[in-house]
């Protein structure tokens, strides 16, 4: 018998030697975990069960030591057979992953957990993971599980610089043996970057394993592990900037307009209640799985195992129980499919919520906030560089890009990565510290038009029968243009307006490159972008308030005031001709707003482009001054000018057709000194016969007797739900009219000098003490708030709740007011603040603004061709002086909400200003013009 068993237990040994073969490709520490302290046992059991007993009963015989031997021996050979099946099952690596998996999992159910034992399952794990002979699943299980030790690691107060270890020990076998599986470790190593993206070093780490494995795979051509990594890559250092910067929405703009708030509030709470985030996931699992398992189920158990129920375990390690069961059964289900992100996210935050270390957590960051931006501001760079560095080809004729041609898709991934960088940040009402990313889809628009092909020997398509097949235009451009417009629109709805604004000029500074490089289709691209962003801007019940409707108008203005150059370009063809002037035309009527002044300001970029005006950019506001001596306008201007102005007469606002009557009357006068006459003699005969039909209308009008309707009950209830009927003119616009037909009358004699008449209208005092005086007075508020930075800010809070900040011309808010002194901060606010609390009435009376049309053709004795209030200086000026200087100790400015230092309304600021002695000399028009 012991011969038997000593030829037997040399199985043991050789089941050993194969496992050790088959487990070659591992260190050592993979062998003892399959040959433990059991396998020992088990060797030195058999020995002294089938060895060392029978020889002891051959030496001294008898029957009991004979029986012994018999069991001995049969208890020896249970023994050798289990011990060859438990050595043959753990002899591959799928075992020791489960195994492992098993261990880990384990240990996050515990509250305090052994470095010691995390470090030797770290290091384990780091070779299972960098192995490419692991089956599939086993991998996927193997990064997961690797993942959630190093969470568990940073969470029980380890150095960071031990994980970063793991990390880069990892990252080098992935570049040294890539194989098949990797998808599922990137996976895994992007939600530990985004779990750890507060701690400095594993940050750093993560994105620099991300991006070097990136500009591999790209460079080795196609692949789906390359789109993997860029997606983990922007992921990753998207986070790290979300720590980093911090949400600038201010307390101040927080409470939403009367008119929303019960709709955002119940989709808050939906939200809540319906789609929590990773924490509510995670802490609804373990309470989930308190409730299946009662108390009697647990007592129950333990009288069977014959136990008292009065030793039924502790709370504290039934939530353990808990917690290892929920941390186990969402792994299972992160690991029976590819590997999901927001899936190890939950179970990352559930082992953190339910963590307790016992040291404090060493992570590296800085409370600095100047410091913060600055990394800000460098991780930004640095990744939208990296990213450039590994951009696709958009067609696979295309040369000079850095990765070549990647796939049909690859280009437009790319870009949207680049879009996605900063639209997480705008989603999270974070500003980045740099426009870094709108300007590099700028280049690759730039880029894009750099690789126009020349014209082709094809017969010109004159009516576009080439395109008409396409409803919505394709190609590489389409990528930048969608990019750059959801970032406007996201920048916009962040509070960002300055941004957003900067954001579409960059794609109106595409549109004009491709307009020169004669890509039509690209015009059209951008132009539809440029459309889209207006109507996201206005569009949607978060944009239905008076402040939305004032911040989508300053936008939009800014973005008309920009239209020259695309204008000025020379797009050949149809296509692009028709964009831009679709564009130019409807983009001032997608505010929710006045359109009108918006309509003017657009006027006014087609005269700048055809000559007319010029944009003085040294002058603070930007107004257009004359170029010199005006020639005669382009026959299609002069006919659309004629068009407006004859069906706009009657509107709300005179400014605009006032525009057009000025254009006209310039270009009659530009005629005229060129010695056409007939020019002024077609003014004449237009003019009167618009007169005429408009005069004609309205005695229509008042003498007929229109049906007793709904519509024509509430005429007198609202004034917007008229019975069809022409409006009446305003007066001031007919004694436009009227001398613009006299002068085209005597220009026939020669006379070549045009002045506006003066009337004697009152003055802006006496408008704005009738303003206040009057039933119909808005009243808006204005809140001066200091930032942590130093600078200050003005919040306006409007008649119906909702918030802004006060703005200039340029949608800058931040680092342009001061207030306690008389210096250029307080100047600069006193001039926006005038332009705010006056609105219409800045206005000049006589010209509403439109003179700058006139070309100085025309002058307007009363705003001096400035089409603004003289008295605005003077207003603007005693603001500084009575109210800005002194703040916030002025009488009248207590705050009125926590943040503020002071609260100002509007009708403190216009009394102030009624106050204001303008003299005689402010109307008196200057010498020399």
């Amino acid at each position: 018998m012991s011969a038997i068993v000593a030829a037997l237990l040399v199985l043991l040994p050789t089941v050993g030697l194969v496992a050790t073969q088959i487990l070659s490709p591992f260190s050592w520490r993979a062998a003892r975990v399959v040959f433990n302290w059991s396998s020992a046992i088990s060797v030195a059991a058999v020995t002294a069960l089938g060895v060392v007993l029978p020889m002891f009963a051959a030496v001294n015989p008898s029957p009991s030591a004979t029986r012994l031997a018999f069991a001995g021996f049969g208890t020896a050979l249970l023994l050798i057979a289990d011990a060859t099946w438990r050595g043959s099952r753990r002899a591959n690596p799928g075992w020791l992953v489960s195994h492992t998996a098993r261990r880990v999992v384990a240990l996050a159910g515990r509250t305090s957990r052994s470095p010691r034992a995390l470090a030797a399952q770290t290091a384990l794990l780091t070779e299972l993971v960098g192995a490419t002979r692991l089956p599939i699943g086993q991998c996927r299980t193997a990064a997961a599980t690797w993942a959630l030790v190093l969470v568990l690691r940073w969470h029980a107060g380890e150095p960071p610089e031990d994980i970063a270890r793991a990390i880069r020990l990892v990252a080098a076998d992935l570049r040294r043996e890539p194989g098949t599986g990797r998808e599922d470790v990137i996976t895994a190593l992007a939600a530990l970057g985004v779990h750890l993206s507060r701690d400095l070093v594993v940050a750093e780490a993560v994105i620099e394993t991300i991006g070097d494995l990136a500009q591999r795979a790209r460079a080795a051509g196609p692949s789906m592990l390359s789109e993997v990594l860029l997606d983990a890559l922007v992921d990753v250092a998207g986070a790290r900037l979300a720590t980093l910067l911090p949400s600038r929405i201010l307390p101040a703009l927080r409470p939403p307009a009367p008119n929303t708030g019960d709709r955002i509030r119940r989709r808050r709470r939906g939200s809540v209640e319906g789609n929590g985030g990773p924490i509510q996931a995670a802490e609804a699992r373990p309470q989930r799985l308190a409730e299946s398992s009662s108390v009697a189920t647990m007592d129950a158990v333990s009288l069977r195992r014959g136990h008292d129920p009065s030793g039924a375990p502790s709370p504290e390690q039934r939530r353990q129980r808990l917690v290892s069961r929920s941390v186990r059964e969402a792994m299972d289900d992160a690991t029976r499919h590819a590997l999901d992100a927001p899936e190890l996210l939950m179970i990352f935050e559930l082992v953190a919520h339910h963590t307790q270390p016992s040291t404090p957590v060493t992570a590296r960051t800085t409370d600095n906030m100047r410091t913060r931006s600055l990394d800000a501001y460098d991780l930004l760079r640095a990744l939208v560089d990296r990213l450039a560095s590994m951009l696709a080809a958009p067609t696979p004729e295309s040369a000079g890009w850095p990765a070549g041609w990647q796939g049909s898709a690859a280009f437009q991934a790319d870009v949207g990565r680049l879009g996605r960088v900063v639209g997480q940040l705008y989603s999270t009402h974070r500003m980045p510290p740099t426009d870094a990313v709108e300007e590099q889809l700028e280049l690759i628009a730039s880029r894009l038009n750099e690789e126009v092909s020349p014209a082709s020997p094809l017969p010109p398509d004159r009516t576009g029968w080439r395109t008409t097949h396409t409803p919505d235009p394709t190609g590489p451009a389409v990528a930048a243009a969608e990019t750059m417009a959801e970032l406007a629109a996201a920048a916009f709805h962040a509070g960002f307006d300055r941004r957003a604004l900067l954001a579409g000029r960059r794609l109106l500074s595409a549109a004009t490159m491709a307009a020169t490089a004669g890509d039509g289709r690209a015009v059209q691209v951008y132009t539809q972008a440029l459309d889209r962003v207006a109507r996201q801007l206005s569009r949607g019940h978060r944009n239905d308030t008076d402040a939305n409707r004032h911040r989508s108008s300053l936008v939009l203005a800014g973005l008309i005031a920009e239209f020259d150059p695309l204008l000025s370009a020379t797009p050949s063809g149809q296509q692009a001709d028709e964009a831009i002037n679709e564009l130019v035309d409807w983009l001032p009527w997608r505010t929710n707003g006045n359109p009108y002044p918006l309509v003017a300001a657009a006027w006014q970029a087609r005269l700048i482009a055809a000559g007319w005006l010029v944009h003085n950019p040294e002058r603070r506001r930007r107004q257009p001054a004359p170029a010199g001596q005006p020639q005669i306008l382009p026959h299609a201007l002069v006919t659309k000018a004629e068009e407006e102005l004859q069906l706009h007469l009657h509107v709300d606002d005179p400014i605009y057709p006032a525009v057009y009557l000025f254009t006209l009357w310039a270009h009659a006068i530009a005629a005229v000194r060129e010695g056409d006459r007939g020019t002024a003699q077609h003014l004449h005969e237009y003019l009167t016969r618009v007169l005429d039909e408009h005069d004609t209308d309205e005695q229509q009008d008042d003498g007929a007797r229109w049906p007793a309707t709904e519509q024509g009950n509430q005429e007198a209830k609202d004034e917007h739900d008229e019975v069809p009927r022409a409006r009446r003119m305003h007066p001031q616009l007919r004694r436009l009219i009227t001398e613009a037909i006299n002068w085209s009358a005597s220009a026939r004699t020669g006379r070549r000098e045009v002045v506006l008449a003066r009337r004697r209208a009152r003055g802006l005092h006496d408008s704005l003490r009738e303003l206040l005086a009057g039933p119909g007075f808005i009243d808006w508020r204005y809140h001066g708030l200091p930032e942590r930075d130093g600078s200050y800010i003005v919040v306006v809070e409007e008649p119906d709740g909702s918030r802004r900040l006060l703005r200039d011309s340029e949608a800058g808010a931040r680092g342009l007011f001061a207030w306690g002194y008389g210096g250029t901060g307080p100047h600069t606010l006193a001039d926006v603040l005038t332009d705010d609390i006056l609105a219409d009435l800045n206005r000049c009376p006589d010209c509403f603004g439109a003179i700058k049309c006139a070309a100085g053709l025309v002058r307007c004795r009363t705003c001096h061709n400035t089409g603004l209030r003289v008295e605005r200086g003077h207003i603007a000026s005693a603001l500084v002086s009575r109210v800005i200087s002194l703040l916030p100790e002025h009488p009248a400015a207590a705050p009125t909400i926590p943040e503020a230092e002071w609260s100002l309304t509007r009708s403190v600021l216009l009394a102030e200003a009624c106050r204001t002695q303008t003299g005689g000399h402010s109307d008196r028009e200057p010498t020399g013009r």
